[in-house]
């Protein structure tokens, strides 16, 4: 499994480059042809990627641990404390960074000083129009913080499951819900008595629903793994799946571009303008998910290169520190100044530069200073997993 833990190690680079990727096409500079557009237009999906990931990694890693000890506080102190090691140390520094670029773009009797500490203690995402004010992709990294916290209660849940439950079924009416839930509050929020549409996007309450479906296919594995059939992909059934799951996000894709923009419709709009930023795709994702964990598929040679995987472990860093260096250059238009296509493409690279010398000399540091001394053996009692390989970069 060492080997298909690497593969998705180095998908949350390409989950982190497309959230990059969408933000910073909106400078003029980087105008681009429509279909590009379109295609960058979905860089919130990664988001959701990276929410079904957690669950899954989170499920092959920890789950025999509490299966072992139940809810007791021994395990769960020091997951929780790992969990804080892993994500903590690096909110921390993109909000310290972003700060003063945020405010020089304020006057100062508009400073929202209560923003700033409800983003430094991650509980932004309990209120209506919850997007975070200062380093915009924290609001997905305290929506993780809730799925911290429901983890061992939903792994324990799973665990206690009968065998004859269909975990992929399971899943399936998990995602219903997921869209059911969706479709209410896109639909308040159209007649004016809901939490807008910020709400629909980054409220726990509605994303949770991809984390859970996350472990729900890790706890799938894991069954496939000790010996039962329905959960095992073969070398066809992994390309299979890959397939149709393309098939899917292309086919969002392109319905997405051809559904007109701000219509106040509720299909249209959900079909064209919210749902397509995650619900839509949660169970495409687990699909690509369980299929390269599974074996040997198209494109796990390259994603198994040691430079994708490091990318990928350093993709937490490029999530959380991209949107400083959006706001540096979106500052440098507000003083006059264009912002041309070459230096958003060297802004980016060299944000994925930097993201690899943050990782080592920041991330991996303060995470191995802070994390617990005793550390979690993986699915197969085999020895600690590498932290690396348990968290997204959360977030858009």
């Amino acid at each position: 499994m060492t080997g298909h833990i690497r593969v998705l190690t180095s998908l949350r680079f390409f989950a982190a480059l497309i959230v990059v990727f969408f933000h910073f096409s909106f400078f003029p500079g980087a105008e681009l042809p429509l279909r590009v557009q379109q295609l960058l237009g979905m860089g919130p999906t990664g988001v959701a990627f990276f929410f079904v990931l957690s669950g899954f990694i989170l499920t092959y890693t920890y789950q025999r641990t509490f299966a072992a000890s139940g809810l007791k506080w021994e395990a769960v102190r020091p997951f929780l404390q790992a969990r804080i090691a892993r994500v903590y140390p690096m909110h921390v520094l993109g909000l310290v960074l972003i700060t003063p670029l945020t405010l020089a773009a304020l006057p100062f009797e508009s400073f929202p000083w209560g923003s700033w500490l409800r983003e430094l203690l991650l509980v932004q995402v309990y209120s209506a129009g919850s997007q975070s004010v200062w380093n915009s992709p924290a609001w997905s990294i305290a929506c993780e913080a809730v799925f911290y916290l429901t983890f061992p209660l939903v792994t324990v849940r799973l665990i206690r499951l009968r065998p004859q439950v269909n975990l992929y079924g399971l899943a399936l009416g998990l995602a219903a819900v997921q869209v059911a839930l969706h479709v209410l509050v896109v639909r308040a929020a159209l007649a004016g008595t809901g939490g807008g549409f910020d709400f629909a996007y980054t409220s726990p309450a509605l994303r949770i629903f991809e984390f859970m479906i996350g472990c729900v296919i890790g706890t799938a594995f894991l069954r496939g793994q000790a010996g039962d059939r329905r959960y095992q992909l073969g070398a066809r059934g992994r390309l299979v799946t890959l397939l149709v799951a393309g098939a899917v996000i292309l086919g969002g894709i392109a319905l997405k571009g051809a559904l007109p923009r701000g219509s106040e419709d509720l299909v249209t709009r959900v079909l064209g303008q919210t749902i397509h930023a995650y619900a839509a795709y949660t169970l495409p994702f687990a699909a690509i998910i369980l299929a390269y964990a599974s074996g040997p598929t198209v494109g796990s040679g390259l994603l198994s290169r040691p430079t994708l995987v490091l990318l990928g472990e350093a993709s937490y860093s490029l999530y959380i520190l991209h949107w400083v260096a959006f706001k540096a250059l979106e500052a440098l238009e507000r003083a006059g100044y264009a912002v041309p296509f070459l230096a958003v493409g060297l802004t980016i690279a060299g944000l994925i530069g930097g993201s690899v010398l943050s990782l080592r000399l920041i991330e991996l540091p303060l995470r191995d200073r802070l994390r617990p001394r005793r550390i979690f053996g993986s699915a197969h009692g085999g020895g600690p997993v590498s932290d690396s390989t348990l968290h997204h970069p959360a977030q858009q």
